[in-house]
């Protein structure tokens, strides 16, 4: 007697295709007939049934940065979570933000201080390279104030100092440099009133005679 699925190997029946062939089949969907469905509708639907390709397929056609760094993040923040799995979501986190370097907006900005803080506050003990390549970035662009950044990095005390020796050091000397251009426009500034001053003096005395 045969079953469905199965059989009694004299043929006839159709056989089980693997998840993997199911899941490419349904990408391929999702993919060919973006202008026939609701988006919306459907992430909800891949969503429900776990699927990522598709999750992620849909998030980035809608451009829902933030949910797609969400997504990763979820993954990134699992301990129980295979490193493979991790170092995955690690690297894909990193590109979503490289993915928005130059938008000038508020969400690029968002997104880079997730980041630090995602990373700051991981178990991982290979994030530290990433560390100091997100705060060169976040120096670089002005994107967030060196209190708040330090506000952030003080979260983790056990932070290695390498990771963030070439932060400090820029932001340093960034800040040297801010004192001596403000000590130069101060000292202009004080020399163009005690000329002016002194021009003053000179019409007065000239009035007088």
């Amino acid at each position: 007697m045969s079953t469905i699925g199965g059989g009694d190997g004299s043929g006839g029946g159709m056989e089980a295709e693997s998840v993997e062939v199911r899941r490419g089949r349904a990408l391929s969907l999702i993919q060919r007939y973006t202008d026939r469905y609701d988006s919306y509708h459907v992430l909800a639907l891949v969503q429900q049934h776990n699927f990522e390709e598709g999750i992620l397929f849909l998030l980035n056609d809608l451009e829902l940065h933030h949910e797609i760094f969400l997504h990763h993040a979820k993954v990134f923040e699992r301990r129980d979570a295979p490193l493979a799995d991790r170092a995955k979501a690690k690297e894909a986190l990193l590109q979503t933000c490289r993915n928005r370097v130059g938008t000038g907006t508020d969400s690029e900005r968002e997104l880079w201080i997730s980041l630090l803080s995602l990373f700051v506050r991981s178990d991982l003990e290979d994030v530290s390279q990433d560390i100091t390549f997100i705060l060169g970035h976040i120096e670089t662009h002005d994107l967030l104030p060196p209190v708040a950044v330090i506000e952030i990095l003080s979260s983790n005390p056990t932070l290695k100092l390498k990771a963030v020796r070439a932060y400090i050091i820029k932001t340093l000397q960034k800040d040297s440099s801010s004192i001596r251009d403000h000590q130069k426009i101060l000292q202009d500034n004080t020399t163009k009133a005690a000329k002016l001053f002194e021009e003053v003096q000179q019409l007065q005395t000239s009035a007088t005679v």
